[in-house]
């Protein structure tokens, strides 16, 4: 499977296995890129310290940006494997029960079997299901 294919597109379903995964790539990017700016800024002196500062400006936009996409699409893929419209990541917005339900719904229950309106089963042929429709 293509990462560019789950990160950064919204077509097509995908299974939970696949959702855990590009949640734990997204997580551990996040930190390391979190990380690395920190000691960066911490440990940079003199012209190079001038440098990385414009380098942090920059990634400081670029990089959360690339990240919400990517949230967006894998969770836009896993609603569709459950059969709804990617527009049900907006109970994301509901503090508390709707982060919870969106959770348990798209983290931890299983997509429709067979093919939907968003595309064949992933569990069957997890390709095919990234190719959009």
């Amino acid at each position: 499977m293509s990462y560019q294919l789950l990160l950064f597109d919204f077509h097509g379903r995908i299974s939970r296995k696949w959702f855990w995964i590009a949640t734990m790539i997204l997580s551990g990017t996040t930190a390391g890129w979190g990380l690395a700016t920190v000691l960066l800024v911490k440990f940079a002196s003199g012209m190079l310290a001038g440098v990385l500062a414009g380098l942090f400006v920059v990634s400081q936009i670029l990089f959360p940006v690339l990240v919400c996409v990517a949230c967006l699409s894998v969770q836009t893929k896993r609603w569709h494997d459950r059969g709804k419209s990617g527009w049900w990541i907006l109970l994301l917005f509901v503090p508390v029960v709707g982060v919870g339900w969106a959770l348990g719904e798209i983290g931890f229950l299983p997509g429709t079997d067979g093919p939907n309106r968003y595309g064949p089963d992933p569990r069957v042929d997890p390709r095919a299901a990234l190719d959009g429709i």
